[in-house]
């Protein structure tokens, strides 16, 4: 079977339904652009469809220009038609009467190299009804009038086959290698192929031969050229850029990420920004970059911002720019991502680390495994970050830092953590970092080290932007629904399940059983749609096969898919009464008090 590639699959449904309805379907699309192999690929999945005959053929150039041609080729599978260029009424009729039955569907490929009389022949067997075409062109100007008139119908379905995108290539080079290809070769092929399908394979076939190519980390990563010129010496731009870029983190960490955020706008459009190369430019936008991750809003509030940059030939370090992604997709939740991108990310840096990012990277995939609740995974990364250098990061090692507690307080336990975050905290204060300090309370209330929202509050009092604004709205109870809405929308769904989570534990507390109801709903919600995420203060907890008899395993395996204890009674042949005895006993187990917070075990 042919791939199916995320972009195409609305121009596939748009030609299935067409052909279901026995309508011509046109296809477009550039050469090189894979019209081929979706042509292929809808042959594949229509056979059949209708009890059609399908007839896959290709245009040849070399015959286009020979009256009839095309049918000698056709008349090997219909012999019908071998008298065609002699009796074509004839020949006609014979074809219609053969397919009157049993239609014929009929793949032409490149269909521009046609001849006319071929082409005027097989628009009458589409008239006759018999014969469904699907016709692929490269070039429109090309085509035989016959086709031309064909696509100017109302009923032929004409359809583009665009360029690929990154998630196309991506699928196409890990099925033709065999194997996960790094994000940052699918995108270099994908540039250098500028989308075009057969160039992309051709690329990778050739780094691959070449010796280019080279497994590392699990992945397949696109080694350097040798002869790359070094970015080390920056001209007096780009070393003003790169000042003002560390002015803006300390700017940010100091407690005003939105001003921080603002001087960084301001400056695109500034001389400066015009002066320097892309060294420069490059690092001031990593350093916007992470005071909007301060700041707090979502990221998608700033993409007018960057719309107009040439990002092709922008030359951005491809370890960094998925360490950036990755910590965006921690910020969010979404740990698989995060750990599937920093992996990526560390394939690259074992290669060469310039910048020494590698550490930092590493304390990223730590923090998301340990979400995911991988500890393997996650001991492997920490290791790597506490024994790599100690500026692995450079200005980015507060948030490293930051990102280990997690890690340290699942592995070596509270007393480890609280001894980390207490000298990182004194570290902060030091160096006047009101944002570091206001995560750093933030984190270790996520953890669970302090326990009540008054430190954080108190400790966003003075910090500019929506985290800012956000946690100071914390001290007001009666707002807490509509503040998380708003975290949730600013892509914080993690941060905002967490206090719901709380929230409900606190109204259960104090007798107030509806109230804890409906937050424990909407933190399930919020929770729900972060796979296999869990942390402390969303305190749920993992189906263990070591602590339930198999009876609870199903009968939990089912209550966290939300079933009903009567729909599980059902599917199991028990009482709800006995259903909901074994839910009592597997909650009391694994330390929960309702199915909302047990999770799926371990794949």
């Amino acid at each position: 079977m042919w791939r199916e590639l995320p972009s195409r699959k609305s121009v596939e449904l748009d030609a299935i339904t067409a052909l279901r309805e026995q309508r011509p379907v046109m296809l477009h699309g550039e050469p090189g652009s894979g019209l081929t192999s979706f042509a292929k690929r809808l042959t594949e999945l229509v056979s059949g469809l209708n009890e059609q005959n399908t007839v896959f053929l290709t245009g040849r150039k070399a015959l286009k220009n020979t009256e009839y041609a095309f049918f000698g080729v056709l008349s090997g599978s219909f012999p019908e038609l071998a008298s065609i260029t002699t009796d074509p009424v004839g020949a006609l009729a014979r074809f219609s009467s053969r397919t009157a039955s049993r239609k014929l569907l009929c793949v032409i490929d490149r269909a521009e190299n046609i001849d006319e009389s071929s082409a005027a022949f097989l628009t009458q067997m589409v008239e006759l009804g018999n014969t469904t075409l699907v016709l692929t062109v490269n070039h429109a100007e090309s085509l035989p009038e016959a086709f031309t008139d064909l696509a100017a119908q109302s009923n032929t379905a004409v359809l583009e086959i665009d360029k690929l995108i990154f998630d196309d290539a991506k699928i196409l080079l890990n099925e033709h290698l065999s194997g996960p290809v790094n994000a940052s070769a699918v995108d270099h092929f994908l540039r250098e192929a500028k989308g075009h399908m057969a160039t992309v394979v051709a690329l990778a076939n050739e780094a691959l031969n070449t010796g280019q190519l080279e497994l590392r980390e699990g992945y397949l990563v696109l080694l350097p050229r040798p002869e790359e010129p070094s970015t080390d010496a920056l001209g007096s731009a780009d070393a003003k850029l790169s000042q003002i870029s560390a002015q803006l983190i300390n700017r940010a960490y100091a407690g005003d990420p939105l001003g921080a955020l603002e001087e960084g706008f301001a400056l695109f459009e500034s001389q400066a920004w015009q002066d320097a190369t892309t060294v420069g430019r490059v690092g001031l936008l990593f350093g916007t970059y992470l005071a909007g991750l301060c700041e707090g809003s979502h990221e998608f509030s700033y993409d007018k911002t960057f719309e107009g940059f040439d990002w092709d030939h922008l030359d951005i370090d491809h370890a960094t720019f998925l360490a950036s992604k990755a910590l965006t997709a921690l910020e969010y939740g979404r740990a698989e991502e995060s750990l599937e991108l920093a992996s990526q990310a560390l394939s690259l840096t074992s290669i060469q680390d310039p910048l020494d990012v590698n550490g930092f990277i590493a304390a990223i995939g730590a923090a998301a495994a340990t979400l995911l609740e991988d500890y393997e995974r996650a001991e492997a990364l920490l290791n790597l970050f506490e024994n790599g250098l100690p500026h692995s990061g450079h200005l980015l090692r507060p948030e490293a830092e930051r990102l280990a507690l997690s890690s340290i307080h699942a592995l070596k336990g509270a007393d480890a953590a609280i001894e980390r975050y207490e000298n990182l905290l004194t570290e902060a204060y030091s160096r006047g970092q009101q944002f570091i300090v206001m995560r750093l309370k933030h984190e270790a209330w996520r953890l669970g080290l302090i326990n009540s929202f008054d430190e954080m509050i108190e400790s966003a009092e003075t910090v500019t932007g929506q985290f800012g604004e956000l946690f100071r709205a914390l001290q007001n109870p009666k707002h807490l629904e509509d503040t998380v809405t708003t975290m949730h929308s600013n892509g914080r769904t993690l941060y905002a399940a967490e206090i719901l989570s709380q929230g409900a534990r606190d109204a259960k507390a104090s007798g107030d059983r509806i109230l804890s109801e409906n937050l424990l709903t909407l933190a399930a919600q919020l929770a729900n749609t972060l796979p296999g995420v869990n942390t402390p203060r969303l305190a749920r907890a993992r189906i263990d096969p070591d602590l339930l008899t198999p009876r609870e395993i199903e009968v939990c395996v089912q209550a966290a898919a939300g079933l009903s204890n009567a729909e599980i009674a059902e599917i199991l042949f028990l009482s709800p009464r006995t259903v909901e005895g074994h839910l009592q006993r597997a909650y009391a187990k694994l330390k929960v008090s309702d199915r909302r917070q047990i999770l799926p075990e371990h794949a």
